[in-house]
């Protein structure tokens, strides 16, 4: 199904295609760059879109999870030729401070989120931010969901990680791994940064136990799960629920996604057979973090898209609203040649008219008939007052909506309805001004707007099923 897709579609009518960011006025219209241009306020941007925000000690395993999330070996892994622990240390100050990963159905470019983080923290990513894309999947669970892991050491750089805070709020699920496997399970930094995420309302905060497998009895992994948790709720005030999550390597990964279980085990050296039921059911068992991540993620995606989709009618109609208003407000084809450009030459005629008539008799001749000469200058003075006349009738033409008049109170009412600014807009005055070349390229320019906020209407019918 496409649905999933939704979320990250309703971007681009907000704002424009991949790499161009919010379009710039004047380029081809989006429901942000209509609203700001034509003041219509109400118009703000839709949902982010949904990423689970995977944070953790250097080794606990995001590698790991994110891998086994996206059913592919995206990420290498610690102990891998890429991940091990003498070139990780090497290279620590050229690595990202995350990596994102995304669905291979996205859009191409860089996620909204790293893009709006970077421009808010310049710098925190590295000169080029599209160095923490690290991979996309074509697994369905990334249809609607992003994957970031945050590098450990990012979070020693105060300003890193203000960033990263920035982006974890807006995330929608936090993820936080816990090892099973090192003392104390999670650092007092990585501590004092989630509870300065956790005062975010926004987003769901989780906790995991990682490398649960390597854990073969059940107390140990009932006194770790206890000790980890108390340790949480002495830091933030609050408890939460601790689950397990295995260590998946690249066998596991991939025996997942061929949808596969392993059939033997091998302890001390003697394999033994493994029921397939009881395979699965030790599996979902150790690995039931990861399956309450996926859900809090699905439940979010639903949300955002619900709003998202109210949004979009919304926005849509506002839009369409205050450029019908411009539009409504700008003069009618060939009212300002017959207007304003006239005006002065009608001026000059009736006031050359009036000068003639005024002079009239000094300079006929004498042989001319004297009863014609009042009549010449009648004549003269009434086309001189009937110019005038008109040249002020094009100043004040109806079609002008100077300010205080019906029409001019008409298009301020519907642009305010719009969520617009009340008044005479200053792009409509500035056209006039300029000349009617002017006025029929904005005119283009709100037709062009208004057929996008219609097109938009109906993309909003298609997806929220209201036009089936």
């Amino acid at each position: 199904s496409a649905q999933p897709l939704v979320l990250r579609r309703l971007q681009r009518l907000y704002f424009g295609p991949p790499g161009e960011g919010a379009a710039a006025i004047g380029g081809p219209p989006t429901l942000l760059t209509v609203g700001r241009a034509r003041d219509a306020v109400s118009v703000v941007p839709p949902p982010p879109e949904v990423a689970i925000f995977v944070v953790g000690e250097a080794g606990s395993g995001k590698s790991s999870f994110i891998n086994g999330y996206a059913q592919e070996l995206l990420l290498p892994h610690p102990g891998g030729p890429e991940g091990g622990r003498g070139s990780a240390v090497a290279s620590r100050s050229s690595q990202p401070s995350l990596r994102w990963v995304r669905s291979s159905a996205a859009p191409p470019g860089l996620p909204r989120l790293l893009v709006e983080a970077a421009a808010e923290f310049p710098g925190a990513f590295g000169p080029d931010p599209s160095l923490c894309l690290a991979g996309s999947a074509a697994s369905s669970r990334l249809d609607a969901v992003d994957l970031i892991e945050v590098r450990a050491e990012a979070l020693a750089d105060s300003a890193t990680a203000e960033a990263l805070a920035w982006i974890a709020t807006r995330a929608g699920v936090v993820l936080c791994l816990a090892d099973s496997q090192r003392q104390p399970s999670l650092s007092n930094e990585t501590l004092a940064w989630i509870r300065r995420v956790s005062a975010s309302t926004h987003h769901s905060l989780q906790f995991v136990l990682s490398k649960m497998d390597l854990v073969t009895r059940e107390s140990d992994r009932i006194r770790l799960t206890a000790k980890v948790s108390r340790a949480i709720n002495d830091s933030l005030g609050k408890g939460f629920e601790v689950l397990p999550v295995g260590n998946k390597g690249s066998k596991e990964v991939l025996l997942e996604a061929l949808g596969a279980a392993a059939e033997e085990v091998t302890v001390g050296g003697q394999t033994f057979k493994v029921p397939s039921a009881l395979a699965e059911s030790v599996a979902d068992s150790i690995d039931s973090g990861t399956a309450r991540a996926m859900k809090a993620a699905e439940v979010c995606a639903a949300e955002r898209l619900s709003l998202g989709l109210a949004q979009l009618r919304a926005n849509a109609l506002a839009a369409q609203g205050a450029a019908e208003a411009r539009l409504a407000a700008l003069p009618a084809p060939g009212a300002t040649v017959g207007g304003a450009a006239l005006r002065p030459k009608l001026l000059s005629i009736s006031g050359a008219l009036a000068l003639t008539a005024a002079v009239a008799p000094m300079v006929l001749e004498e042989e001319l008939d004297a009863d014609l000469v009042p009549i010449i200058r009648c004549v003269l003075f009434g086309l001189s007052v009937l110019l005038l006349l008109l040249a002020f009738a094009c100043s004040s033409g109806p079609k002008a909506h100077a300010p205080g008049s019906k029409a001019s109170a008409a298009a301020a009412a519907a642009n305010s309805s719009a969520g617009g600014a009340v008044g005479e807009a200053a792009d409509v005055v500035a056209a006039v001004a300029a000349g009617p070349g002017a006025v029929e390229a904005l005119a283009s320019r709100l037709r062009d707007e208004v057929r996008f906020c219609k097109l938009a209407l109906r993309q909003w019918a298609l997806w929220s099923g209201a036009g089936s």
